[in-house]
C-alpha cells in the first residue's frame, strides 16, 4: 500500500512538471512569436521609412533636375539676349562713331570768335589745344554716346552755344523751349553719374567759343531720370560772380562740384 500511494504520488508530481514545462514551453513559444511579430512591424515601419524616404529623395531629384533644366534654358535665352543686346550696342556704337568723325572741334579758328577781347582769344586758343588732346585720347567716342545734353536759347549768347555744342561728339542734345531768355549762359549743372572729364570737356568746348561760366555744379537734388545728363543753362544768382578760367575748369574736382 505504501508503494501504490509513492507511485501515485510520483505519477502526480510528474504531471504537475510536464504542465509547468508545457506552460513555459507555451509562453516561450509566444513570447518568441510575439517578439518575432514585433521585429516584423519593427522591420516593415523601418522599410516603409525609407522607401518613403527614398521617394521624396527621388521627386527632390526629379524637382531640382527640372529646376536645373529650366536654369539652363533660362541662361541660354539670356546669353541669347545678351548677344542680341551686344550686337545691337556694337551696331549703335558703329553708327555713333561714323557720326562722331564728322565733328568739327579740330576745324575751329579763333576767327570764328568773331569781335572779343586778347585774354578771351588766348583762353579760347588754349581751350581747343585741350578740346583736341582730350578727343585725341579718346578716338572711340563711346564716353559721349549716353550723354544727354540739354540747353537753352539765349540772344546774349549769339548762338555760340550751338556753335560749340555743333563742334562735339554729342549726338543727344536738344532744346526744351524755342524762345529766347535774355540772360546769357552762365553755369553747367550735371548729374552725378557723369564723369567729370566730359563737364570739363563740355565747360571747355563753351570756352572755345568765348563762352564764360562761373558755376559748375552737380545737381542739388538726385534724380534717376536725370543720369548721364548735363544742362547749360542760367542762374540770375550768378551775374555778379566771377568767371571760370581756363585753368580754374582744369583744376576742378568732384568735390569742386559738390555745392
Amino acid at each position: 500500500m505504501s508503494n501504490k500511494n509513492e507511485f501515485s504520488n510520483i505519477n502526480v508530481r510528474i504531471d504537475k512538471e510536464m504542465k509547468q514545462r508545457k506552460q513555459t514551453t507555451a509562453l516561450v513559444t509566444i513570447s518568441l512569436i510575439v517578439i518575432s511579430l514585433l521585429f516584423l512591424i519593427f522591420s516593415y515601419n523601418m522599410y516603409n521609412d525609407a522607401t518613403n524616404e527614398t521617394e521624396k529623395a527621388r521627386l527632390a531629384t526629379v524637382v531640382a533636375n527640372k529646376k536645373v533644366d529650366a536654369s539652363k534654358q533660362a541662361l541660354k535665352t539670356l546669353k541669347t539676349e545678351y548677344d542680341s543686346v551686344q550686337i545691337l550696342h556694337a551696331q549703335k556704337i558703329k553708327i555713333f562713331e561714323n557720326l562722331a568723325n564728322q565733328f568739327k572741334a579740330f576745324y575751329w579758328k579763333p576767327e570764328d570768335l568773331g569781335q572779343v577781347d586778347s585774354l578771351t582769344i588766348v583762353e579760347a586758343k588754349k581751350a581747343n589745344i585741350e578740346i583736341t588732346n582730350m578727343l585725341a585720347s579718346d578716338s572711340s567716342y563711346s564716353g559721349y554716346y549716353n550723354k544727354k545734353i540739354r540747353y537753352y536759347d539765349k540772344e546774349a549768347d549769339s548762338g555760340r552755344v550751338i556753335n560749340a555744342l555743333n563742334r562735339t561728339p554729342f549726338t543727344n542734345k536738344y532744346n526744351p523751349n524755342s524762345s529766347y531768355y535774355k540772360m546769357g549762359t552762365n553755369r553747367i549743372v550735371a548729374h552725378k553719374s557723369v564723369d567729370i572729364k566730359y563737364i570739363k570737356f563740355l565747360a571747355l568746348i563753351l570756352l572755345q567759343e568765348g563762352v564764360y561760366v562761373k558755376q559748375i555744379r552737380y545737381f542739388k537734388k538726385e534724380d534717376p531720370t536725370k543720369r548721364h545728363f548735363l544742362e547749360i543753362s542760367a542762374d540770375a544768382d550768378l551775374v555778379n560772380k566771377p568767371v571760370l578760367h581756363l585753368e580754374d575748369i582744369l583744376s576742378l574736382k568732384v568735390s569742386d562740384l559738390q555745392i
